[in-house]
């Protein structure tokens, strides 16, 4: 499921939730690709290559320079 940030939010971004409690598949993909099951976590493409990131300071601060 994809989503928007509202637009009254000071950044805006397409997102998608995924609920790793309710889903194994989702929770395998943390585990194996991102190393940890653990959220909130960000799962971010760019350029071919994925990174994870885990520390709720690091992903606001990623989004607000990225999209801000």
């Amino acid at each position: 499921m994809y989503k928007s940030a509202p637009s009254n939010a000071s950044i805006k971004f397409a997102y998608r939730i995924s609920r790793y409690q309710k889903n194994p598949e989702f929770r395998s993909e943390l585990a194996e690709n991102g190393g940890r099951v653990k959220v909130p976590c960000l799962r971010i493409e760019e350029n071919g290559e994925v990174q994870w990131m885990y520390e709720s300071n690091d992903i606001i601060a990623y989004l607000q320079q990225r999209f801000g």
